[in-house]
């Protein structure tokens, strides 16, 4: 740091940062923002499905249905096929009828 800054003293993340080469910044920084990305989906999936939990009794069957295909979709975006889908029903009618 310059000496014209006073006093202040820099932080090791500051003293790492400034050590790297503009392509380690460059890719810290999109694995980091990638990070995030994969963070903010995994908590707005959990907020969906608990708030798919309370929800009242007096809601449409219309509303149940939208909700039902936005789950679903999500569940297909994860899985990746249909088939994986097919694949993890059976694994969860296993695991109810077991219990």
């Amino acid at each position: 740091m310059s000496e014209d800054n006073g006093s202040r003293v820099m932080t090791g993340m500051e003293r790492m940062w400034s050590k790297l080469t503009p392509e380690a910044k460059a890719t810290r920084s999109a694995a980091m923002a990638a990070g995030r990305k994969k963070a903010k989906a995994k908590r707005e999936r959990a907020e969906k499905l608990t708030s798919t939990r309370r929800r009242t009794s007096g809601s449409s069957s219309i509303d149940d249905t939208l909700e039902l295909t936005k789950l679903a979709a999500s569940l297909l975006e994860l899985a990746g096929s249909r088939g994986a889908v097919n694949h993890l029903l059976d694994i969860a009618e296993l695991v109810k009828g077991g219990v």
